[in-house]
């Protein structure tokens, strides 16, 4: 091989490199950014009226979210309603969420824990049932992000979201269920402490009435300063104002643990049981506890005027109608 022919070789060399290079340091970065929003899903968020989140191997395990007018409800948790504010969060985040490339291959699927069969689904219908959206979901990453795929395609993501984490199934076996309550309102009192003006507890041995009243301001000049009193029984065991004050936080902000079956009404003990709030904001709510219902002395609690059946447990029911009105022990 003549000198001249290992110049043009020489020559036609650099130029390949030159061109690797090119591709390299203006075409890689190009790719790189496009990649972050290569995983794209577009869908309108104001058509969305159910959410699907299943294994496809285990769809007993999932959530199923459905809207009713502006409410949304936990359908598959006896139409408990959900918190709005998540939901909608859950949908946002799916509507923006995007992704680098880290797999192009239904072979590593495996790797990524987002085969048919285990992947975490996200089915988003609108209101005819036509599918808007619909996404796999596979381990999480980096504790911020977890992997991804659409359907009809082996590519796979790493997503600048964490579903994993949200659906509360970090590390979990592939058939445990879901959580529900994390999406769940379950919020048993419909009132701020500040906002109610009378409350009534009554328990099987003795009702108890408290009314907002109002009392003499020490400014002569300023208008009288309201302060909790006991009205009923007026002997006996009288609770203080602070004492009162505390508990009217404990009824505005009763939570439940679970749901019941709201079929089931009749057979926990309602509608006449021994445990009864009311409280009274312009009118009134009534909320009411059943008996012991496990060794665990779990409660059933409803509200009247709404569905749901709530399940609270021994402490809440204890804080509620035996520790506040327990004499205080003399010290000896």
């Amino acid at each position: 091989m003549n000198t001249k022919t290992i110049g043009i070789l020489f020559i036609v060399l650099l130029v390949l490199v030159g061109i690797f290079l090119i591709r390299v340091y203006v075409g890689g970065p190009k790719t790189s950014s496009e990649s972050l929003n290569a995983l794209n899903i577009d869908f309108d968020q104001s058509k969305v009226a159910a959410i699907q989140v299943f294994k496809q191997d285990y769809p007993d395990s999932g959530l199923y979210f459905v809207k009713q007018d502006t409410i949304w409800q936990v359908a598959n948790e006896f139409n408990t309603p959900a918190k709005v504010s998540d939901i909608k969060q859950l949908i946002a985040d799916l509507d923006s969420v995007s992704g680098t490339i880290r797999g192009e291959s239904a072979d590593l699927y495996p790797d990524f824990d987002i085969t048919d069969e285990l992947a975490i689904q996200i089915r988003l219908t609108a209101e005819d049932g036509s599918l808007l959206a619909h996404v796999y979901v596979g381990k999480g990453g980096d504790g911020k992000s977890c992997f991804m795929r659409l359907p009809g395609s082996p590519v796979v993501y790493l997503a600048n979201n964490n579903f994993i984490s949200r659906f509360g199934v970090w590390q979990a076996s592939p058939e445990k269920r879901m959580p529900t309550n994390r999406w769940m309102e379950l919020g048993i009192s419909p009132f701020k402490r500040e906002e109610i003006g009378a409350m009534t507890v009554k328990t099987p041995k003795t009702e108890y009435q408290f009314e907002l009243v109002e009392v003499a301001s020490e400014d002569t000049t300023a208008a009288p300063d309201k302060a909790w009193k006991q009205l009923k029984p007026t002997k006996g065991y009288i609770l203080d104002e602070t004492k009162i004050r505390g508990l009217a936080g404990t009824l505005t902000g009763l939570r439940g643990t679970a749901v019941a079956n709201p079929e089931n009404r009749d057979k926990f003990g309602f509608p006449d049981p021994a445990n009864i709030i009311t409280m009274t904001n312009g009118k009134a709510t009534v909320i009411k506890f059943s008996d012991k219902v496990n060794e665990a002395e779990d409660r059933y609690v409803m509200v009247e005027g709404r569905e749901t059946i709530y399940i609270v447990n021994k402490g809440t029911y204890e804080r509620t109608f035996v520790t506040p009105f327990e004499k205080p022990k003399e010290n000896k």
